[in-house]
């Protein structure tokens, strides 16, 4: 449940456990969803983390040409019961999804300087790659033989993510001490 009012805390007058937190969520929302979140699967949720696609019967129809609502990239309104990503197709969806991972990679390169990182992805970041054999900007991480691949992967990244909790919650105090 989403509190009715918003308490708004300037980040210049936080404590320094703040500001940490704020870098550790700026690093772990890039790896979580570049790297662990199954965009096949799952829906982007603040209210249920468990939340699927077919509990909601938002899947994918395959069949016909494609039109709105598409169900590649499923975000539920926190205010109501819609996807708000409905109007991205399916090259929109793999678009976002590797620049999430591309992001994600590029913090946990250089996690000792945050200031210049921030303003790197900002200014000249990392961009996924169009293919143009597939036409589409399909994440080569995601190509795997089969589903269990596939499960295995993200497996494997939700468990080297918490091993890097530390350098990502290092990463926010860092942050902290550049402003």
């Amino acid at each position: 449940q989403l509190p009715k009012e918003i308490i708004y805390r300037p980040l210049a007058t936080a404590e320094e456990g703040d500001m940490a937190q704020v870098g550790y969520l700026f690093a772990s929302f890039f790896e979580y969803y570049g790297k662990i979140f199954d965009f096949d699967t799952q829906v982007v949720c603040t209210t249920d983390t468990g939340l699927t696609k077919n509990a909601l019967g938002w899947e994918v129809v395959s069949s016909g040409p494609e039109r709105p609502p598409f169900y590649h990239f499923a975000i539920r309104d926190p205010f109501g019961h819609e996807n708000i990503a409905r109007n991205l197709g399916k090259e929109a969806s793999q678009y976002v999804q590797q620049a999430g991972y591309l992001v994600s990679e590029y913090i946990n390169k250089d996690l000792d300087d945050p200031k210049f990182m921030v303003s790197s992805i900002t200014e000249h970041g990392p961009r996924p790659e169009y293919d143009p054999v597939n036409g589409t900007y399909n994440p080569k991480y995601l190509n795997p033989a089969n589903q269990e691949t596939t499960e295995a992967f993200r497996k494997l990244k939700k468990m080297e993510f918490h091993k890097r909790r530390d350098n990502l919650q290092r990463f926010g105090q860092n942050t902290m001490r550049q402003h």
